[in-house]
């Protein structure tokens, strides 16, 4: 379970610098799916399980 956490927080981190990278730009050309080299909606659903905002949560209401 430890060793899970550890994973889970080197994915987010790596996740999140990606992200910096491409200026929050998940599809597409340049995107951070492109760059790690997964489907954006998957991309979309590791970020969600990790809870890393996306623009779309990040919208106000």
């Amino acid at each position: 379970m430890r060793f899970e956490g550890v994973c889970a927080g080197r994915r987010s981190h790596h996740i999140r610098r990606v992200l910096g990278m491409t200026g929050g730009k998940i599809h597409g050309h340049g995107g951070a799916g492109e760059l790690l080299g997964v489907n954006p909606n998957t991309l979309r659903a590791r970020m969600k399980k990790l809870g890393i905002p996306f623009r779309k949560h990040l919208r106000p209401e």
